[in-house]
């Protein structure tokens, strides 16, 4: 309390108190949230267990070789199941090279329209994937936009002290557009 020592004034005690409060609670809510964001598991599958439609579609719109030339092995997907949704949200991460260019890595998400029966491309953005790592991508459950959760999009930054991206998504109507993005710092606490 001796930084509040030299204020006389009790109105400015408080408000400095309550800054203070408030400062400190924003700052371990993001913590908290960016360590439940990193630790959550991603489930991310080889493309053989993706619907043949659906790939077909991905490939045409994301790559300018035909699918006979694509080596699918590395290609990945994952499925985010919004809730009260019914149709699921498809991400790929294409693991390819010739997709990656100084803004990172070509991500694209794609939801089926319940009205047609077609799937949407909806999501497609530059990710860096440092270390060789993927984001981590999950749903903001508190945060909906035109009825459809936001995305988080967790990266990794640096190892030695944990240091996260947290980007985040939200549906316009037509795509889904960054609306956000902050930065976490966990310390990693020795365990020798």
């Amino acid at each position: 309390m001796m930084v509040l020592s030299k204020y006389k004034n009790p109105k400015i005690r408080v408000l400095l108190i309550l800054v203070f409060g408030l400062s400190a609670a924003i700052g371990l809510s993001v913590v908290s949230r960016g360590r439940l964001d990193s630790n959550q598991p991603q489930n991310w599958q080889g493309v053989s267990k993706i619907d043949a439609e659906l790939l077909q579609q991905v490939v045409k719109e994301n790559y300018f070789e035909s699918a006979e030339n694509h080596p699918f092995t590395r290609m990945t997907f994952l499925k985010i199941q919004p809730s009260k949704q019914s149709s699921p949200l498809f991400i790929f991460d294409f693991n390819e090279p010739q997709l990656c260019g100084k803004g990172g890595c070509l991500f694209a998400g794609y939801i089926r329209d319940l009205d047609t029966a077609a799937y949407k491309q909806v999501l497609r953005v530059l990710l860096p994937k440092p270390f060789g790592t993927s984001p981590r991508i999950s749903l903001i459950e508190s945060r909906k936009h035109q009825s459809i959760n936001c995305l988080n999009v967790s990266l990794s930054v640096r190892q030695e002290s944990e240091t996260f991206q947290n980007l985040s998504y939200c549906y316009n109507g037509n795509n889904f557009v960054q609306v956000n993005r902050e930065y976490v710092i966990q310390t990693i606490e020795d365990e020798s």
